[in-house]
């Protein structure tokens, strides 16, 4: 039978009821107690090759170093959307994950790896796979592009954003639920309730001309960020190669964990986790820690009655080309983080927690300010209008995670005639 969460209510209730259901349990261990990894002195590897790696990576011309998930398959992620009468439906998944604050999130209707959906771990196969692996009668592929994932955390990982139009709410399987999407607006500023890939996902669609709503001359496309993102991005010389923990200077690997010298407050310890509703109910793996909040500001001001957002460009080891464009400030949660003060009024908020499926408890606070029409900016730092923005969200490999996450809490700015 088909589920349908349309009022907000009965979306908080389904999302509470899959964590009971659940029966999430995680426990830290010693690397010595588990037989799932394979454990060497030049890092941490899964006994099937798949899922993902942790390593280290070594600058070749500063010498800075960290240690890094690598992950060369890129992830699927995806929405299967239906409109009906005018009203978008979104289907979404309440996803468990052992390092997320709150154990559970909203996630997108699909969030996989390649070893996940070729089922390395021997266990239940992932839903709704066929409808964004295969051309199934009665759906249409609105759009796909390729995007960005945490370019500190991960080395050259990025992951597809699919999107996939039914003509009719089809059936969900149990943690699955079909959502209005003026239900799930009503949720962008709340804490630690969508996940990271459901905000991308929402923040990089399009959902006025979606909607066909929109009408008349596009405004201008801002060139400036553009240029300059061009330029760094064919200039830049990447130095940064992997590197075997044991060749860090920084960091140690030992039977309770990776640890760093550096205070930086980052780790990597093993856990044993237990869940009843994931396609298998007990499992180890690492998860990456990091004591201290992260901040991630996005800065929007209104000229002539529109709305402009500050974007910046920033450099990250661990992307392909290490070159993005993020939101105004960004701050990695860190022991030792220094956070910006803005002088402008909050308008959106949320905590967040990044993927709980590779990190513990790593936390950030966005936020959105308004601020005065002339307030300073630095080098690599461009005020752009709506549209520029979401051709710069839309475009493959572009947008930092933290842009595409932060522009979810201002989608009615975004598209106005949707929300």
């Amino acid at each position: 039978m088909n589920k349908t969460a349309s009022t907000l209510q009965s979306f908080l209730t389904f999302l509470l009821k899959m964590k009971e259901k659940s029966h999430l349990k995680i426990d830290r261990i010693n690397f010595s107690e588990q037989k799932e990894w394979i454990i060497t002195q030049s890092g941490i590897t899964h006994y099937t090759g798949g899922y993902f790696n942790v390593t280290g990576i070594k600058s070749e011309f500063s010498g800075d170093e960290q240690v890094v998930f690598y992950q060369p398959q890129s992830a699927l992620t995806g929405l299967l959307m239906c409109q009906i009468d005018n009203q978008i439906f979104i289907q979404t998944q309440a996803r468990v994950e052992p390092g997320v604050t709150g154990d559970i999130q909203y996630g997108p209707t699909i969030q996989t790896t390649a070893a996940n959906y070729m089922k390395y771990h021997g266990g239940k196969p992932t839903s709704n796979l066929e409808m964004f692996h295969n051309l199934c009668p009665q759906t249409n592929l609105i759009s796909f592009s390729m995007q960005l994932d945490l370019g500190e955390k991960y080395y050259k990982k990025s992951k597809s954003h699919h999107y996939i139009e039914t003509q009719e709410l089809s059936e969900t399987s149990e943690n699955l639920v079909w959502v209005p999407l003026e239900v799930i607006a009503k949720t962008l500023t709340k804490d630690y309730f969508l996940n990271t890939d459901f905000r991308s996902l929402l923040a990089v669609f399009d959902w006025d001309a979606y909607l066909k709503r929109t009408r008349g001359n596009n405004p201008p496309l801002s060139s400036e960020i553009l240029t300059d993102f061009f330029k760094r991005k064919n200039s830049y010389k990447n130095s940064w190669k992997i590197s075997g923990i044991d060749k860090l200077t920084g960091w140690q690997l030992t039977d309770e964990g990776i640890k760093d010298h550096c205070n930086s407050g980052v780790s990597v310890n093993m856990y044993n986790i237990t869940c009843d509703t994931r396609e298998v109910q007990s499992w180890n793996q690492p998860l990456m820690e990091a004591k201290g909040t992260g901040q991630v500001v996005l800065l929007m001001r209104k000229l002539a009655g529109e709305y402009e957002f500050l974007l910046s460009i920033i450099e990250e080891f661990g992307l392909n080309e290490s070159i993005a464009i993020g939101p105004s400030f960004l701050n990695y949660p860190k022991m030792e983080s220094k956070k910006v003060e803005i002088p402008g009024d909050i308008v959106k908020k949320f905590q967040h927690s990044d993927e709980g499926g590779r990190f513990y408890h790593n936390d950030s606070k966005y936020v959105v300010y308004e601020v005065d029409q002339n307030y300073p900016i630095s080098d690599g730092q461009y005020w752009v209008n709506g549209f520029t923005l979401k051709k710069i969200l839309a475009a493959s490999n572009m947008a930092a995670i933290q842009l595409r996450c932060i522009c979810s809490a201002v989608l009615k700015e975004l598209n106005p005639n949707t929300f």
